[in-house]
């Protein structure tokens, strides 16, 4: 189930299976030939992958890491460590706080 398509009744039923995954890559380049977004892209289709085999509920792909290797190259976002640190703890608060038990961090 993805979040952002469920409603909210369907997301307090889902609360019940406890699992919220949060698929997590980064937006840099990756060559002529694929997408700025592709680790973003594979992270969250691994997500909903592994949603179809163990019930879980899947946030939308955060496209935001850390990445300072290819920070100077066009088309690269770079959040600082600490930025990117406190915006996943408020992020995995508030899906602790809607009663997911479990949350999985699924970078790529």
């Amino acid at each position: 189930m993805q979040w952002e398509k469920i409603t909210s009744r369907e997301l307090y039923e889902m609360v019940k299976e406890e699992v919220c995954i949060i698929p997590i890559g980064s937006l840099e380049k990756h060559g002529e030939h694929l997408p700025l977004g592709n680790d973003a892209l594979i992270a969250h289709k691994l997500a909903l992958m592994a949603a179809e085999k163990e019930p879980a509920v899947v946030l939308p792909p955060l496209y935001f890491t850390y990445t300072k290797a290819m920070k100077n190259l066009t088309g690269a976002i770079s959040l600082e460590t600490d930025v990117l640190l406190a915006f996943l703890e408020n992020l995995c608060d508030e899906v602790s706080r809607n009663g997911f038990k479990k949350i999985i961090l699924l970078a790529r």
